[in-house]
């Protein structure tokens, strides 16, 4: 059995195979992905300049405003960033200081996979189950714990393409202000689902 081979006299095209993926890219002591280098480089200029980690003064402002939060549990703030590159780009981070991702407690991994389970809830509720890619940040293996960095979930649904004007200038045009994305998913109504057994 091979792979379905579209006819090249015809427009059609074979359909799409919707798979989950993983692919890991924590970097190794010499080469690391230049947005990774950039985003850790301006943690740490933020540290050196005010004293304090740049992710932890961002969970404090969102909590004050409350305009871009989503939603929270005991560990984690789920957020709209005040610049998303893409329309319902959302972070979560864990509320308290943690440079790397796996450093966390299981207590703490618990509230994740809630944090996380209640975003894509919500994003199929108001999205109509897009796309996404789900991307964690994490300080490279080689400086595990660190006061200027934060490891941090970010997900972002497939709502538009990448094209020329991005892919020429790396800024991207977003027509979703994070404001409303917010409201949108923290105002969509889930159920949570009953488990087994139960009644």
């Amino acid at each position: 059995m091979g792979f379905p081979r579209p006819d090249p006299r015809s427009q059609k095209r074979p359909p799409l195979q919707v798979h989950p993926d993983l692919q890991e890219s924590r970097g190794s002591r010499w080469i690391l992905p230049i947005y990774v280098v950039e985003e850790l480089q301006g943690a740490k200029q933020y540290y050196i300049y005010k004293e304090r980690c740049v992710f932890c003064d961002i969970i404090r402002q969102e909590a004050d405003s409350g305009i871009r939060v989503v939603a929270e549990n005991e560990d984690f703030m789920t957020l709209a960033p005040y610049a998303p590159r893409f329309p319902f780009e959302t972070w979560i981070l864990p509320k308290r200081h943690e440079s790397a991702f796996e450093n966390s407690s299981s207590h703490m991994f618990e509230n994740l996979a809630k944090a996380l389970k209640l975003l894509l809830m919500k994003a199929d509720r108001v999205l109509d189950n897009p796309p996404y890619n789900l991307v964690i940040h994490s300080s490279p293996v080689q400086d595990p714990n660190n006061e200027h960095y934060h490891w941090h979930i970010e997900f972002m649904p497939k709502l538009t393409k990448t094209a020329g004007f991005e892919w020429g200038t790396g800024f991207y045009i977003n027509p979703t202000p994070p404001e409303e994305a917010a409201k949108f998913l923290r105002e969509a109504g889930v159920e949570e689902p009953v488990p087994a057994g139960v009644r």
